[in-house]
């Protein structure tokens, strides 16, 4: 084998890592990190007491309310060993501007002192926030629940240092005996992606862990129909639920309307009888939407890797159109056009959306490129209604780079600029993963792939096209994640409320709070990994298309020396943590189990490639190691 990377130029390149790898995150931003905050002369806690009181909005549906006044309470009393006392907003006291109060939410305090006359609640999105002193008290508000809880997260940063780094290690200052309260100066924060989702294993399994990073979960904001919030045709309109004929007869849903489902089963059809299918779908809609009332999206989206209906009818349209997507949009418009005089009936203070998926058959729009360079619709009817989402799933787009990078242009062009010529309202789904099955077992994708890079750049575009949501495709199929996931969900969740979040400020802090005693050595290994993977991307043309894992699995790419620095530099980061094996076991255990996980990704190279680097930690065997945390490398 050829062995083209010398240890000491991986050693050289780790000087550049940051540099190759943050390049579009210059700019800096007034985030968390440097807000500038002073304080007031109140007393938030003197003496190890307190004056203050949570006041807190009643009636939540969502949960959000008590959970966000249960963490606030939670880590003041951490930080601080006072309890504070807990108020509902309808017994407490009248308020005055000597009142103490901490108000969570939508208070009979925040309507007394003011608030909504200085703040556009609706310009700050059902995620967004602000935090506004206002005589003696500080309110809390989001657009939202989830952004209230948002709020309270923020407050306990600015008053305690609270970060969450990972499910398991969250920071916070403790033993605090005196306190003031921060003058928040009105502060303000829109996420630049309101709704954030995560198919990290960890983020979907563990709620608390993604509440405390600002993650929403589907049900957030989705509607549950047909039991999923997508890829639910058939689970919608199911062809074997049993329904009751005029005589009393039981038949199947199939059987008594053949014309609504594809030649092949595999999805329904949106042509033969559009008038029948669409009645039935917007009444299941209706039964979804007052099921799920909080919701404020619902998706009628295909069955995965499936064909659309291929009949006579449908090809048709799609020769008139110019895509197979263009039945389904005038099928959801026709939905649209059923339902909209419901849902302002019966909710009448919020919009409510309808969604599709631009995936895989309809991954194209019906548009086309004019000499004026813009995409318009190939024709007036497939203009989506205003209260349709269009969630496109780019499945073949070059992940290390942004959408509209050269590598990209196709699926910019007809996957992305196309549709946002159909549709005002935007959502995207991302994909963050070599996603083809390529082990044994078919249930781990242990392959490594570097987005770090492209992501900022993903996210600032999906930003500036006011995309309404970003879901992140990752790998699921485990509860915990390797390859540096842990620091990817903590990145993101920063990048989902500032595009411009400074990643280089947080990639330290994560480093020196998650791995502690090997922080240095583990950021050592990183940054010398960074600087080759972007090499690797620049120099041998990888795209990070999820389908294309064979580009990664080369010999050549992964020269042996540099694996063995690399874990040579795992091997140190175990001699770091020495010291605290004997003072404290409960901290070495918890680091050795990271520093573990994160050599999976380096062992698997060697291990695949026969090379013959030695890794001291837990018996040197990657299978065992492997199964510590769900995955099979047999």
């Amino acid at each position: 084998m050829t062995k083209r990377i010398s240890r000491i130029i991986a050693i050289v390149l780790s000087f550049l890592a940051m540099i190759s790898l943050f390049a579009c995150n210059d700019k800096t931003t007034e985030s968390e990190k440097n807000s500038g905050f002073v304080e007031t002369e109140s007393d938030f806690i003197k003496d190890g007491k307190s004056e203050y009181k949570i006041v807190y909005q009643e009636g939540d549906s969502t949960g959000i309310i008590d959970l966000a006044v249960n963490e606030l309470t939670t880590f003041v009393s951490q930080a601080t060993g006072v309890d504070l006392q807990i108020i509902k907003s309808t017994v407490a006291d009248k308020w005055t501007t000597d009142s103490k109060i901490i108000s969570v939410g939508d208070t009979d305090a925040a309507l007394t002192s003011g608030l909504y006359g200085t703040v556009d609640i609706g310009e700050l999105s059902e995620t967004g926030f602000t935090i506004k002193n206002i005589g003696e008290s500080v309110f809390l508000m989001g657009g939202g629940t989830y952004g209230t809880l948002n709020a309270v997260y923020r407050f306990l940063h600015e008053e305690f240092n609270f970060e969450c780094y990972a499910t398991d290690e969250i920071v916070i200052d403790t033993s605090v005996r005196n306190k003031k309260i921060i003058d928040f100066n009105d502060l303000k924060v829109i996420p630049d992606i309101v709704w954030k989702l995560s198919a990290a294993g960890e983020i979907r399994n563990d709620v608390m862990y993604a509440r405390r990073l600002g993650y929403n979960l589907e049900s957030d904001f989705i509607v549950s129909f047909g039991g999923r919030y997508c890829h639910n045709f058939l689970t919608a309109v199911n062809p074997n639920a049993e329904i009751e004929t005029e005589s009393g007869e039981q038949r199947k849903l199939s059987e008594l309307h053949p014309d609504w489902f594809s030649v092949d089963g595999a999805n329904v059809c949106m042509t033969r009888d559009i008038e029948g299918l669409s009645d039935y779908v917007v009444s299941e809609m209706k039964k979804a939407f007052l099921e799920y009332p909080d919701a404020i999206a619902l998706s009628f989206t295909q069955m995965d890797n499936s064909q659309l209906c291929n009949c006579e009818e449908c090809v048709k349209y799609g020769h008139k159109y110019g895509t197979k997507s263009a039945s389904y949009i005038l099928f959801m418009n026709k939905c649209s056009d059923k339902i909209s005089g419901w849902l302002k009936e019966n909710f009448p203070n919020k919009t409510k959306y309808l969604y599709l998926f631009a995936y895989q058959d309809s991954e194209t729009a019906p548009a086309t490129l004019g000499a004026d360079g813009k995409y318009s619709p190939n024709a007036p009817e497939l203009k989506l209604r205003e209260n349709i989402m269009v969630q496109i799933a780019p499945i073949y787009a070059s992940g290390y780079y942004s959408y509209d990078h050269k590598l990209n242009q196709e699926v910019y062009d007809a996957n992305i600029q196309a549709w946002q010529s159909i549709s005002d309202n935007i959502m995207f789904w991302t994909y963050s993963y070599y996603y083809m099955d390529n082990d044994t077992s078919g249930s781990n994708v242990p392959w490594p792939y570097f987005d770090f890079y492209g992501v900022a750049d993903m996210y600032a575009y999906t930003a500036s096209h006011s995309a309404i949501s970003v879901f992140d495709e990752d790998l699921s199929a485990n509860n915990i994640g390797f390859d540096w996931q842990r620091l990817k969900i903590y990145l993101r969740s920063k990048l989902s409320v500032d595009v411009n979040a400074d990643l280089r400020y947080y990639t330290d802090m994560f480093f020196q709070n998650y791995f502690k005693q090997a922080g240095n050595t583990m950021k050592e290994l990183f940054d010398s990994y960074s600087s080759y993977y972007s090499k690797m991307i620049a120099e041998k043309g990888l795209t990070g298309r999820g389908n294309n894992h064979k580009e990664i699995d080369n010999d050549e790419l992964w020269d042996e020396g540099t694996l063995a620095y690399w874990i040579g530099l795992l091997n140190k980061a175990y001699e770091d943590i020495a010291v605290i094996k004997s003072t404290d076991p409960a901290l070495y255990k918890t680091l050795e189990e990271r520093i573990c996980l994160e050599s999976l990704t380096f062992r698997f190279i060697n291990e695949r490639y026969q090379y013959t680097a030695k890794f001291i930690g837990n018996g040197n065997d990657l299978a065992t190691d492997g199964a510590r945390y769900g995955f099979n490398f047999v």
